[in-house]
């Protein structure tokens, strides 16, 4: 028989993709993008049902444990701005690629993995503007709308720690 703490252990030990294919298993949703989907679609009862299961199992899901209290919070958000905002999703006015040749073109570099580069080798400036012309023009680049809250706050974290603030 185990006890308590064993099958704590074990339960820890679970990899991101058990813990989806649980998700995936009892609600058909193993991602926060199929959450989100889920509220687009409307369906926000069963994105709630999702988002309690996870609350009330908490150390079944360490992909989340990292930025629980943030994740969790963004997500009841999400939820809240569904019910408010019934059928306004943002809706993507290029394709992926081409936002990100936008990027590329205008700094250098396409993605978060090259803002943070940028950070690190001092040229916050430029590092700066990249995210400030993402966040006036959201809908432009599609793909960080599925997580955009998080990403962006995300971002300017690491762009106010480069700055020293």
């Amino acid at each position: 028989m185990f006890t308590p703490t064993f099958e704590r252990e074990v339960l820890q030990m679970r990899t991101k993709e058990e813990a989806q294919q649980e998700l995936r298993e009892k609600f058909g949703m193993p991602k926060t993008s199929d959450f989100q989907a889920a509220l687009r679609n409307g369906q926000v009862e069963k994105a709630e049902e999702w988002l309690q299961y996870i609350i009330d199992h908490k150390d079944r899901f360490p992909q989340y444990h990292a930025n629980w209290d943030g994740w969790v919070s963004d997500r009841r958000r999400e939820i809240a701005e569904a019910k408010t905002n019934p059928g306004q999703e943002a809706i993507p006015t290029r394709s992926k690629e081409e936002a990100k040749k936008d990027l590329l073109d205008q700094f250098g570099f396409d993605d978060s993995g090259g803002f943070r580069t940028c950070l690190a080798n001092g040229d916050v400036e430029r590092a700066e503007k990249w995210l400030s012309y993402i966040e006036a023009n959201p809908n432009d680049f599609p793909q960080y709308l599925a997580t955009w809250s998080s990403w962006l706050r995300d971002r300017k974290k690491e762009l106010e720690r480069a700055k020293g603030k």
